[in-house]
């Protein structure tokens, strides 16, 4: 059910209508929505924005434009959690956490309907229907290095179909020993595709059982004298000693997800690590992205609820949007008002129990001390980055003799195909770096083919109109050419 309600000057009597059940409310302004947020009592939730005393000044703010608010009645806590982010995703509240497009992030792809299958890279907001899929990873560098390990210990392809098709002897990989040279017919189909098959345990976190199976194949082997065979499973089983001893935090039967978070007054960092088996098969960051009009607000512990919001919207955005990732158990850091909500929601999501646990003890707790470890290292990488650029607009600054800081600076260049097919592309970097949702590309029409000052003064007055007139010029403007 459904319900809007237009405020007016008697604020109580308007809140006095509210329902006493569980929900989602958005707050709007000339039909735009400010903020989504979710309740399990409407009436109080609503009300409490409007108690000055309790409130912070981030909320004044959201409270003061506010001219109707939308109520979505739902039958239980859990429906009211997944319809929030699916409005949040669809809405973008300027108020609320906004969640990187999962599309950043790559995935390990493996497709398995394929002869021989290679190992590859993939990113992409839907995963493609034939193979599997493993991820996401944090980071292109962080799938680069696991296609390497896995070449090492498996010897699985990761050319190109085509490429592989047209080989007539084996390139360099099967050279440095890292490809068993499928396309040649090096080794047979039955073979490449048991590589596989362990290959992908590996990644499913099975490790143990594939050294046990190699052990019984190595014994084998030498028992009928097959001793180059056997040493060939003796170092594959080496290998991966080594990896588990390098990932291993404590042996532990079925799947758990380790969640560590933290609040800052100007970002939040999450950590997440993925235990398969006792071992470690993903250690990933994330900094949602926070509201703008939170970062001049300082960070007070009274107002933990934001903090609060901003962790159940990342589970709720990151498990929401791969649902086969849930694992049996997920252990987070901190104490959460609505775990028996997010554990519902979960459970209902990857279609069978899904334990969430907060304030853990024993090897669990050891497995949360090793994500806190990761998340402080995380944060000390962040603001030595920031810092880093910091130092990098100061030198910048004193090359230009400009006195006043440089908080944000937009860069133009001019593109064309032997004068036609002009476009203009503008770059804007932030206090933070690069800030791609800002870039902006023109295409430039009506002037003489090949004339960048005319391109240029399109552009810059196409660009600088609007902003001029709403006072949000950069501090630095430079223009190549």
């Amino acid at each position: 059910m459904m319900s809007r309600i237009t405020l007016t000057t008697d604020i109580k009597k308007c809140l006095t209508a509210l329902p006493e059940s569980p929900g989602v409310y958005q707050m709007i302004c000339a039909d735009t929505t400010l903020y989504v947020g979710k309740a399990r009592n409407l009436k109080k939730r609503v009300s409490s924005y409007f108690n000055k005393q309790l409130i912070s000044t981030k909320i004044q703010s959201l409270v003061s434009q506010i001219q109707a608010i939308e109520i979505h009645v739902t039958q239980t806590e859990t429906e009211a959690l997944l319809l929030e982010s699916n409005l949040i995703k669809s809405l973008r509240p300027k108020y609320n956490v906004l969640m990187r497009d999962d599309k950043s992030y790559p995935y390990l792809f493996i497709n398995t309907h394929h002869s021989f299958p290679r190992l590859e890279l993939y990113r992409g907001k839907k995963k493609p229907k034939q193979g599997l899929s493993f991820g996401p990873y944090p980071s292109v560098a962080a799938v680069k290095e696991t296609l390497h390990l896995m070449q090492k210990v498996f010897l699985i392809r990761n050319c190109r179909d085509g490429y592989f098709a047209h080989r007539s002897r084996p390139c360099l990989q099967y050279q440095i020993k890292r490809c068993t040279a499928p396309c040649v017919g090096y080794i047979s189909q039955t073979e490449y595709q048991q590589a596989v098959s362990e290959a992908i345990m590996f990644l499913q976190g099975k490790s143990q059982l594939i050294i046990e199976r190699l052990l019984v194949e190595m014994n084998d082997a030498v028992a009928q004298l097959h001793f180059e065979q056997a040493a060939l499973k003796r170092d594959k089983i080496k290998s991966l000693r080594m990896i588990q001893e390098r990932q291993s935090i404590s042996y532990t039967h079925g799947e758990a997800d380790v969640i560590a978070f933290e609040a800052r007054q100007d970002f939040a960092c999450v950590q997440c690590i993925s235990i398969r088996d006792g071992q470690v098969v993903a250690s990933q960051r994330f900094f949602p992205v926070l509201p703008k009009t939170w970062l001049s607000d300082v960070y007070d512990i009274k107002h933990a609820s934001w903090a609060q919001q901003v962790l159940e919207a990342f589970i709720t955005h990151h498990y929401g949007q791969m649902p086969d990732t849930i694992p049996d158990l997920l252990i987070i850091d901190k104490r959460i008002h609505n775990a028996a909500a997010l554990q519902t929601l979960l459970t209902s999501l990857r279609g069978r129990k899904c334990r969430v646990q907060t304030c853990v003890q024993g090897a669990k707790k050891r497995w949360v001390e090793f994500a806190q470890n990761n998340l402080q290292l995380a944060i000390k990488e962040y603001y030595a980055k920031e810092e880093k650029l910091t130092e990098q607009y100061q030198a910048l600054a004193k090359l230009l003799h400009i006195t006043a800081p440089i908080k944000r600076m937009e860069c133009f260049d001019i593109s064309h195909t032997q004068g036609h097919l002009t476009v203009a592309s503008c770059v804007v970097f932030d206090q933070k770096g690069p800030n791609k949702s800002l870039y902006r590309q023109f295409n430039i029409t009506g002037i003489t083919p090949g004339d960048d000052y005319a391109a240029m003064n399109q552009a810059l007055t196409r660009r600088y109109q609007r902003l001029l007139a709403e006072d949000n010029l950069p501090d630095l403007l430079i223009i190549d050419g």
